[in-house]
C-alpha cells in the first residue's frame, strides 16, 4: 500500500513537471506569436528586394524584435523579471538620450560662451544621477544687446557619437565671431564648474577649427552651426554659409575636411529690417538626421516655412560620405500633420540601391468615436519607396498593437484617461538594411 501511493505521488510529481514545462512552452510560443505582417497596398513588393526591415515592439514588460526580409517575418521576444515604466518620450530641448545615459548641454558658470556637457544616468527611460561634466571652452564673441544667447538650434543638436566617443559642435548663429570648433570629449569629470576643481579634470580637444570672423548679423553672411552628425566612423557638419545649407565632412581622427557639398536649400534666418534674405522657398534651422553607417549616406529631412498646422512640405536629401561629400538624392514630400485628420509623421529615411525608403506613422480616429488624445488613436505604420522621386510602393506593417487601447477608448468619462507608457506596445528602432 505504501509503495502504491509512494508510485502515485512520484506519478503526479512528473505530471505537474509535464504541465510546467508544457505551460512554459505555450507562454514561450505566445511571446513570440505577436501579430506583425507586411500587406501589399500599393505597387509591387519587388521595390523591396534585397531590403531588410528590423525594429522593435516594446511595452514596460516585454521587447519583441522582428526583422522582415524576403517576403518573411522573424521574431525574438525578451521579458522582463519585473515591469518598466518606459519613458520614451522626447522633444527638442530635452535631455537627450542615447545609449544608457542622457546629455544636456549648459552655458558655464564662469561664461555665456563656454559649455558644459553633462550626463546622466538613463534609467528606463527617466533622468537619473549626475554622471560626469566636460568643459568646451571656444573663443566666440557675441554681437547683440539681447541678454541671452542666441542659438541656431537646441544646443544638443551639436553633439554627435562614434561608438563611445563623444563629439560637439555649439550651434553658433551669425551673431558669433571669433572661434569655434568641432570638439572630442576625451575624459568626463564628475563634478560641474559650480562644484569646484576634481582631482580628474575634464578634457576635450578640438579636432577642427571653425572660423567666424567673417559673420555678419546685419546681412546673410558669414557661417553658422545647425548641427552635427557621425556616419560610418565619420563627422558631417550640417552648416549655413550665406543663408545656404552646406554639409561639410571631417576625418573624426585628424580632423581634416574630407569634403563640403553646397545644397541649393536656403534656411529661413531672422536679420534686421532691410536685410537680405534668401529668393525662394525656405526651410526651418530644426532638421532630422538619419545615419546608415552600412552604406556610408546620411539623409536629411527639412521642414518648408510653407508649411501648416495641416500639412508639412519636407525636402529629403541623401548625401554619401564614402568618397568625400556627395549629392546622390533629393526630393520633396508633402504629409498631414497636427489639425489634419488622420496625422501622419515620418521617422525613419534610407537611400539605398537608387530607391528612398521610408517609415511612416499614422494616427487616426477608432471606429464610431472620437477623441483629443492622439494616445487614444488608432496607430498604423507603413513602408514606403520611392523611385526616381515617384512613389513605387506602400505596404502596412499590420500588428495587433492597438488592442491595448480598447479599454481606455470606451471611457464611460474620457477625462479619466492617464497615459501609462509601460502598459501600451510602441513600435521603435525602424530601420532598412541590405541583406546582400
Amino acid at each position: 500500500m505504501r509503495i502504491g501511493r509512494r508510485h502515485a505521488a512520484l506519478l503526479l510529481a512528473a505530471l505537474s513537471a509535464g504541465i510546467i514545462l508544457i505551460t512554459l512552452f505555450v507562454i514561450d510560443t505566445s511571446r513570440n506569436n505577436g501579430t506583425i505582417e507586411l500587406v501589399d497596398l500599393l505597387g509591387d513588393r519587388s521595390a523591396l528586394d534585397g531590403i531588410a526591415v528590423e525594429g522593435a515592439i516594446r511595452d514596460g514588460y516585454h521587447e519583441m524584435r522582428f526583422r522582415w526580409a524576403d517576403g518573411r517575418i522573424t521574431k525574438q521576444t525578451k521579458v522582463h523579471d519585473e515591469p518598466r515604466n518606459l519613458n520614451t518620450y522626447y522633444a527638442p530641448g530635452m535631455p537627450l538620450p542615447v545609449g544608457d545615459r542622457f546629455y544636456e548641454i549648459y552655458p558655464s558658470f564662469t561664461s555665456n560662451d563656454d559649455y558644459e556637457v553633462r550626463y546622466f544616468d538613463n534609467i528606463d527611460g527617466f533622468r537619473g544621477d549626475f554622471g560626469g561634466m566636460a568643459f568646451i571652452d571656444p573663443s566666440l564673441v557675441y554681437h547683440s544687446a539681447a541678454n541671452s544667447r542666441a542659438h541656431t538650434n537646441y544646443q544638443e543638436k551639436g553633439l554627435a557619437f562614434i561608438g563611445d566617443r563623444v563629439f560637439y559642435a555649439p550651434t553658433t548663429t551669425r551673431d558669433y565671431t571669433g572661434s569655434s570648433g568641432i570638439y572630442e570629449v576625451i575624459r568626463f569629470s564628475g563634478r560641474n564648474t559650480m562644484q569646484g576643481e576634481d582631482s580628474e579634470q575634464p578634457a576635450t580637444k578640438r579636432i577642427a577649427e571653425l572660423d567666424l570672423e567673417g559673420n555678419s548679423r546685419d546681412e546673410l553672411q558669414g557661417l553658422e552651426v545647425l548641427g552635427l552628425e557621425a556616419v560610418d566612423g565619420k563627422l558631417a557638419l550640417i552648416a549655413l554659409v550665406d543663408g545656404r545649407i552646406v554639409v561639410r565632412g571631417f576625418d573624426a581622427d585628424s580632423g581634416e575636411i574630407i569634403g563640403e557639398a553646397a545644397l541649393d536649400t536656403f534656411v529661413h534666418t531672422t536679420t534686421v529690417e532691410g536685410g537680405q534674405r534668401p529668393d525662394g522657398e525656405t526651410y526651418r534651422e530644426n532638421y532630422d538626421a538619419y545615419a546608415d553607417d552600412d552604406t556610408g549616406i546620411l539623409t536629411l529631412k527639412l521642414t518648408s516655412t510653407n508649411s501648416t498646422s495641416l500639412e508639412n512640405h519636407l525636402a529629403i536629401i541623401s548625401l554619401s560620405l564614402r568618397e568625400g561629400v556627395q549629392l546622390v538624392h533629393e526630393q520633396s514630400l508633402v504629409h498631414p500633420v497636427r489639425d489634419a485628420e488622420p496625422i501622419e509623421e515620418y521617422s525613419r529615411f534610407s537611400f539605398r540601391d537608387g530607391k528612398l525608403y521610408a517609415f511612416k506613422r499614422m494616427l487616426s480616429q477608432p471606429p464610431d468615436l472620437f477623441t483629443r488624445y492622439d494616445d487614444l488613436k488608432i496607430r498604423s505604420f507603413f513602408i514606403e519607396a520611392y523611385e526616381a522621386g515617384e512613389l513605387i510602393y506602400r505596404g502596412e506593417l499590420v500588428t495587433d498593437m492597438n488592442d491595448d487601447l480598447v479599454q481606455e477608448q470606451h471611457l464611460a468619462e474620457p477625462y479619466q484617461f492617464q497615459y501609462e507608457p509601460y502598459r501600451y506596445r510602441q513600435m521603435e528602432d525602424v530601420l532598412f538594411r541590405s541583406t546582400d
